[in-house]
């Protein structure tokens, strides 16, 4: 799937379409995208599910106002209706002189074929649906132990985005994904059950390791069985790095320039400042090439580069697009990260780890494996969200805990953080590992 040239043509006909039309500026996202889903329900093939999606995002600036638009139209005779009358719906909205297209300065200059960055695999067209059901099929079916219900699905997408305005940036961009996800059910004593997830993804169909996920989830469940509750109080924290960016997003979203602009960020006011732990700091990393998220530029055009959102503690960036630079009177970002990754740092031992490192360097405490449900409040960072996972003593784990909710707030969370890993999952965009906290709140 590639966005052809007649595509590509007709986004950047209504561009010239919509001023001459009367818009003092416009600029449009042609996004392009197809999806296949292969399920197994207990082991025998369940459902193929194939869909495809081509739409027009535009934006358009016309006396003053602005107003963003969409359809899956390409025909250039509706298509030229259609931008008529998203002009004359926006005239009618409330002047905002907060809103333009970004400095053209900070626009990514090089030409794009969209394929750069390394995300988007070539042989993608050329899987045969035969062999992404066998993959589903091969995952599922290396479970040989009885179940009470297994579920597993492949899955495959290809995104094409292309990206132009009226002051000429034009920008393409292609990513992959392939993923395999399990759920396994089991039955423990009496009418207990327990179940588990697993999931891989990469941009390479050629680098999904698949082969064990089904058995990963299926050993999760096992684990889960005969729960216990334990006694509320203060515990040390190690959360696993499937589920580590759960404590981390709350730091990005409040460093968003729109959440600052509207006062609704507990890190406002918190540029050039050590906020945070002097061992804490945040990178940007997105240029890896063949890394899922790595990106050249934002949806604005906007060049993205290497950089330190947090930096010894001292937050050194705010994600602000044009309409907040707008507002806030500063300098225009990339409008948010592409790669994030925590600096790995250990204040017990000597060297980071993986999971079963930092279980032995912190020796007691609860695992979290999960969160279930729960909120964060953007504006003082408190949270609570309800966990799954084990307790461990000695470096061991003992048993599963259930019914428990963690609680805080983000900032006294992360003063008490004592590790961070060298072990975020790969598949992913956000680099976050293994986590460790001292003294964190369980309420049973």
């Amino acid at each position: 799937m590639r966005i052809t040239d007649e595509e590509k043509k007709t986004a950047l006909d209504a561009l010239d379409c919509a001023l001459s039309f009367g818009a003092s500026a416009a600029k449009v996202c042609l996004n392009k995208s197809v999806l296949s889903t292969y399920s197994v329900l207990d082991k025998e093939f369940d459902k193929l599910v194939h869909s495809s999606d081509r739409s027009l995002y535009f934006s358009i600036f016309a006396d003053g106002r602005y107003g963003n638009f969409s359809t899956n139209r390409f025909d250039m005779p509706e298509l030229k209706d259609f931008l008529k009358s998203s002009i004359e719906t926006v005239r009618m909205f409330a002047p905002d002189d907060a809103r333009s297209l970004p400095d053209p300065e900070l626009y990514y200059k090089g030409r794009t074929d969209g394929c750069e960055m390394g995300t988007d695999d070539p042989g993608f067209d050329f899987v045969a649906p035969e062999r992404k059901k066998q993959i589903a099929l091969e995952c599922a079916c290396a479970v040989t132990e009885p179940t009470v219900s297994s579920e597993t699905e492949f899955s495959d997408q290809e995104d094409g985005a292309l990206y132009a305005d009226t002051q000429g940036f034009t920008g393409l961009a292609y990513e992959t994904t392939y993923a395999v996800t399990s759920e396994i059910t089991v039955k423990g004593k009496g009418h207990s059950r327990a179940s588990g997830y697993y999931w891989r993804s990469s941009p390479m169909l050629e680098n999904l390791k698949y082969d064990d996920c089904a058995l990963k989830a299926l050993e999760r469940a096992k684990a889960r069985l005969a729960p216990k509750k334990i006694r509320s109080g203060k515990y040390a924290a190690v959360i696993e790095n499937t589920v580590s960016s759960r404590l981390f997003a709350p730091i990005i979203m409040a460093l968003n320039g729109t959440a600052i602009q509207q006062h609704n960020s507990f890190l406002t006011g918190s540029m050039g400042k050590q906020i945070f732990p002097e061992w804490l700091s945040v990178t940007d990393r997105p240029h890896v090439k063949g890394a899922p998220g790595a990106r050249l530029f934002d949806s604005e055009g906007v060049a993205t580069g290497d950089c330190d959102i947090i930096r010894n503690g001292t937050v050194g960036m705010y994600f602000i697009n044009s309409y907040a630079s707008h507002k806030l009177g500063m300098p225009q970002t990339v409008e948010s990260p592409s790669r994030p990754g925590i600096i790995p740092f250990n204040r017990v031992s000597d060297t980071a780890g993986t999971r079963e490192k930092i279980l032995r360097d912190i020796g007691s405490g609860i695992l979290v494996t999960g969160f279930n449900g729960g909120n964060s409040n953007p504006v003082t960072g408190a949270f609570s969200f309800g966990i799954e996972g084990f307790r461990f003593e000695n470096g061991e784990i003992l048993y599963p805990v259930s019914e428990m909710l963690v609680t805080g707030d983000i900032l006294s969370l992360w003063a008490k953080s004592l590790f961070a890993g060298d072990d975020p999952v790969q598949g992913t965009r956000w680099q976050i590992p293994t986590l460790a906290f001292d003294d964190v709140d369980f309420n049973g």
